[in-house]
């Protein structure tokens, strides 16, 4: 069982400890993650982000997502990253941890989720995982990281409807 919950500053190391584990991430966009949970922490910039954390019963954290509202929005979100452990992925915690990040984006009167994915092979299943979850492919910039790798943007509209949850669980 596996519980999605607000970050809280005792998160900070296990969330390191996660994005070392995870092969796919270069070491300047780990860096630029542990900047991003600080100030999420910390308030360190005017940017509004905000982590959605995964624990088992445990409380071993698991996953996480970030994401933020667009600075010049007033309702446009963005998802940065959807991370798991390698030990628990493909058991559905990506999925909750997505629907934890709507329920709040509906909650803050978010209307539109964003989300930026590279082309590289490495990003492949999270391509998929966004199409999977009604994302659509809405533009692709060519050679935006190097050449050969391209920048995909995911859009999906999120609809107003009754039923929000502030904890989920699986």
């Amino acid at each position: 069982m596996v519980k999605i919950k607000k970050m809280k500053a005792a998160d900070r190391d296990a969330m390191y400890q996660l994005l070392q584990q995870n092969d796919a991430l270069t070491a300047k966009e780990i860096e630029l993650e542990i900047s991003r949970i600080d100030n999420a922490l910390f308030k360190t910039t005017k940017d509004k982000i905000w982590v959605q954390v995964a624990h088992t019963v445990e409380r071993n954290l698991v996953g996480y997502g970030m994401y933020g509202i667009e600075p010049l929005s007033k309702n446009t979100f963005q998802i940065y990253r959807i991370l798991i452990s390698p030990l628990f992925k493909d058991q559905g915690i990506e999925e909750l941890i997505l629907a934890s990040i709507e329920d709040d984006v509906r909650k803050k009167q978010g209307h539109l989720l964003i989300t930026q994915v590279s082309s590289a092979s490495r990003y492949k299943s999270m391509r998929k995982f966004f199409l999977a979850n009604n994302f659509s492919l809405k533009s692709q910039i060519k050679n935006y990281y190097e050449n050969g790798v391209d920048q995909i943007f995911y859009t999906k509209v999120i609809t107003d409807f009754h039923h929000t949850m502030d904890e989920y669980i699986r």
